[in-house]
């Protein structure tokens, strides 16, 4: 059987996946895994063959441009970190 595995080009994303496609290799499955052209160095590290598809994208830069217009229009935009403590189930 073959088996495609996609994912968005996020390290954490990817590294969840390893076991099971590794598994399915072990098992006689052939394995692919898709994904932005920056995941490349990590999924060929893991020993997984890979197939870039699309281009890389700028997620990272893009929070960044929203924080910065948020704060210059006077809001602050809550992502739920900073602090460091833990989230109450009242303010989720």
């Amino acid at each position: 059987m073959r088996i495609l595995f996609a994912t968005s080009a996020e390290r954490t994303h990817f590294l969840g996946m390893v076991p099971i496609a590794w598994a399915a290799r072990a098992a006689g499955h052939e394995v692919l895994v898709a994904s932005h052209p920056k995941l490349r160095p990590d999924v060929v590290g893991a020993g997984l063959p890979f197939a870039a598809v699309g281009r890389d994208h700028l997620l990272t830069r893009r929070i960044g441009r929203i924080d910065a217009l948020s704060a210059a229009a006077g809001h602050e935009f809550d992502w739920g970190v900073g602090d460091g403590g833990v989230l109450s189930w009242e303010y989720l």
